[in-house]
């Protein structure tokens, strides 16, 4: 039998599992740690789209000492 497909790959996040929550709680864990502050889940939606490490310099600035840059 010849098989059509070798295999088959999924996209995780949205297909198979939801991580939303963990996306919002990591966040939040590292936004109290470092800027005494949490914020709402709309507004880490509002951050979607640059990956986390731009983020957190821009939170953190691009001191590379930053505890929370590392």
């Amino acid at each position: 039998m010849n098989n059509l497909f070798d295999g088959f790959i999924f996209d995780i996040d949205g297909t198979l599992t939801s991580t939303n929550q963990l996306i919002f709680d990591s966040f939040n864990f590292i936004a109290k740690k470092y800027l005494n502050r949490a914020f709402t889940d709309e507004e880490i939606v509002a951050m979607f789209g640059p990956a986390e490490d731009v983020i957190l310099k821009e939170w953190c600035g691009e001191n590379p000492a930053s505890p929370a840059a590392g």
